[in-house]
């Protein structure tokens, strides 16, 4: 199941928390593809990114980096299937994914032990969070938005991901 919950297209600052600066490391790497690199067959993923992560002269000259949950729906795919560039690959990201400390969004409603590999993002006016749940039917949900209070975003990503859950009899 795939499910979008988002804006046509979501402006970000920031992907990842100043905690996680391993995987900052990684992203700002992966930021550094040749341009027009192809994802798996999927169409190029590096146009939509404009600058390093914490490059704040390529901000101030309103440079942005930009996502689409359909964007990291097909990438969260691609890894459940374990085709995101290889097995180990995908294997790896969703094991980075599943250690995300933050659990006030997608998995705040989640019984104990299920798993959930996602990744969560906020500034101001922003936040998102997108991922796979390990329920009885796995599922995708990938939320995004900017414009918006976050708080009262972050319920509505805690919500879907409980109706979902419901629907399936693992939260009654």
């Amino acid at each position: 199941m795939l499910v979008h919950a988002a804006q046509p297209e979501t402006r970000i600052n920031k992907l990842f928390s100043q905690t996680e600066l391993e995987d900052n490391y990684e992203k700002d790497l992966s930021q550094k593809l040749p341009e027009g690199i192809r994802c798996s067959g999927q169409r190029s993923c590096s146009d939509r990114l404009r600058r390093l992560l914490f490059d704040g002269e390529a901000a101030a000259r309103g440079l942005e980096n930009t996502i689409t949950a359909g964007d990291m729906g097909r990438y969260l795919e691609l890894a459940y299937r374990g085709r995101l560039f290889s097995p180990a690959i995908s294997e790896k990201a969703l094991r980075i994914l599943s250690d995300q400390r933050l659990g006030n969004k997608m998995p705040f409603f989640l019984p104990s032990g299920m798993r959930c590999a996602h990744k969560t993002g906020e500034d101001s006016g922003i936040t998102h969070d997108v991922g796979i749940v390990w329920a009885p039917e796995p599922f995708i949900l990938c939320c995004c938005a900017n414009q918006v209070w976050p708080p009262r975003f972050n319920r509505f990503i805690q919500d879907v991901t409980r109706e979902l859950l419901e629907a399936q009899g693992v939260l009654l």
